[in-house]
Parts: C-alpha cells; sequence; structure tokens
C-alpha cells in the first residue's frame, strides 16, 4: 500500500512526498533460508515493512542550476520465528542531495551526497549498527530523443558503531543509459555499486551488477521486455562470493486504456564459491493490471 503527494509550489519549488507499507516473506535463498538451512520445512520468515519520506527540488525550467534535497526512514519488523529472528529487526533513515550545473542546452554535472543510519533493535545485534557516507560525480544528459542518461562515480564508507569492526571504505557509481532507436523501441543498460545489509551471513556485502533491458512496442496494443543481467555478491569479511546471472522475458497486451494483461519469465542463477549456496530458481508469471 503506497501512497504520493506532489505539490508544485512554484515555477521554482516542487515538494514530493510518499508513504508505503508492505508485508511479505523471505523465499528460500534469501534471509535465513540460504543454503542447506533452506531445506529445512519450517514456516517462512515473515516481516512488514514500513518506508516514507521525500524531496524537495528547487530550479525553474532553464536555469542553471538545480538542487534536489532528500529524506526519509524505514523500518524492518519480522512476525514469525521470532526466536531468532527478533535478531533482524531494524530501521535506518537518511539524507542527501543532488546538485545539477548546466553546461550545455541538454547537459548538466551533478554531485551528489547520501548518509544513511541503520541501527537493529536487538541488543545482541548492536555490534551491527553503522552509518554510511557516500558522494558521486558525475554527468546527466539528453543528447538527443534517441539518447539520454546518467553516469555517477564516487566513494562509499561504512562505519560501525562497534569499535572492534575494521570500517569499508570503496568506490560506488551508478550509470543508466537509454538508447531508443525508434520511437517504439528502447534499450537501458544500468550499472550499480554499493553496500548491503547481510542478514546474518556475514558483516556487509557489496553488490555490484550490469543489466540490458530491450522494451519493444510491436503493435499499439501489444509491447515486450527483455533483459539479462550479471551481479556479484561479495559477503565479508572473507565469508563467501556468489556470481548471480538474471534473466526474463515478459508481453504485454492492452486490452482498453484502462485494462492490461502480462505474462512473465524470470530466471535466476547464483554460483557461489561455497556449494550449497549455489541454486537456480524460475518464476512465471500471470499479471492483470487496471486504472481509472
Amino acid at each position: 500500500l503506497r501512497g504520493d503527494w506532489a505539490w508544485d509550489i512554484s515555477t521554482r519549488q516542487d515538494i514530493n512526498l510518499f508513504a508505503q507499507y508492505a508485508e511479505g516473506a523471505d523465499a528460500r535463498g534469501t534471509g535465513r533460508r540460504q543454503g542447506d538451512v533452506g531445506l529445512i520445512p519450517v514456516d517462512p520468515d515473515k516481516w512488514k515493512r514500513v518506508d516514507y519520506g521525500g524531496m524537495w527540488r528547487y530550479g525553474g525550467i532553464g536555469a542553471r542550476g538545480k538542487l534536489d534535497l532528500r529524506a526519509g526512514g524505514s523500518s524492518l519488523d519480522y512476525r514469525t520465528n521470532r526466536d531468532l529472528t527478533y535478531l533482524l529487526d531494524r530501521d535506518w533513515w537518511f539524507v542527501g542531495g543532488s546538485f545539477f550545473w548546466r553546461v550545455a542546452p541538454k547537459t548538466s554535472l551533478v554531485a551528489d551526497l547520501l548518509y544513511t543510519d541503520i541501527n537493529y533493535e536487538a541488543a545482541e545485534s548492536s555490534t551491527n549498527d553503522s552509518t554510511e557516507t557516500s558522494w558521486m560525480l558525475g554527468v546527466s544528459w539528453e543528447a538527443s530523443a534517441r539518447t539520454s542518461g546518467t553516469i555517477r562515480y564516487g566513494d562509499q564508507k561504512k562505519k560501525w558503531d562497534d569499535p572492534a569492526r575494521r570500517d569499508y571504505s570503496g568506490p560506488t557509481w551508478l550509470a543508466r543509459i537509454n538508447w531508443r532507436p525508434r520511437t517504439y523501441s528502447q534499450f537501458v543498460l544500468t550499472t550499480t555499486r554499493n553496500t548491503q545489509e547481510p542478514d546474518g551471513n556475514a558483516q556487509y556485502v557489496v553488490r555490484q551488477d550490469i543489466s540490458l533491458a530491450w522494451m519493444h512496442e510491436w503493435a499499439t496494443r501489444f509491447g515486450t521486455t527483455v533483459d539479462i543481467g550479471y551481479g556479484e555478491d561479495d559477503y565479508r569479511p572473507d565469508v563467501r562470493t556468489d556470481d548471480l546471472w538474471y534473466f526474463g522475458v515478459s508481453g504485454r497486451y492492452r486490452f482498453n486504456q484502462h485494462f492490461r494483461l502480462g505474462a512473465s519469465w524470470q530466471g535466476y542463477d547464483r554460483d557461489s564459491d561455497v556449494v550449497e549456496f549455489s541454486y537456480r530458481r524460475n518464476v512465471y508469471m500471470l499479471t492483470l493490471e487496471a486504472s481509472f
């Protein structure tokens, strides 16, 4: 369940706020259900999550400089198997911003700064409390109707409240390039690198991946998407490294302006240097979307 609110304060200022509530369960191969533990017939680890935040943008159309300030928070609480899952309960908040400086009619230099504070609720998990600080510099462009994108590169630092843990510092990046050879066909290349929380299997995970998607409208009502990606999860310090392949095909048919039917297949292959954590997964899905 999600709600969004947008307010155009003036020709130079916009505010966007959101709040979201979700319930789910950790699938086999994730969370505490990784490796041989995922074969044990126990109830799944169910959770609820709350996210909220917003962004304030300053800068009018055609302005040389623009500023985006954003802030928010999240809370993750497990609901089942509380004898162990209570160790995973946590909340975090973030604050950051992006500054754009136009150097050409459709090209801007970008500076990003983001600060995140992560806190675990259980006293036994307090050694996992940490703060993350990252900065990136880059460029965003919309060279033509066919090509647009952003490339940003910088450094990320993760510092634990526990002085016995060794802090992490390493490169971080975000790149997304869109190429539209035809008005009805688009290719999107995306690559990222950052840290993630490990759910109990390490102190932290360094995740980097790259993916390519092709979206094509074959007719007014029918379109398809094909995507493939590769990633690497490095569980540190010196726990394990996983190579990840993911791929998918989907199609969508629009009956009218209100209803759309879809079908998709998604594959996932994890190859770990610890054999018990390797697995393959296939997901088939039918969807019906409605809008009024």
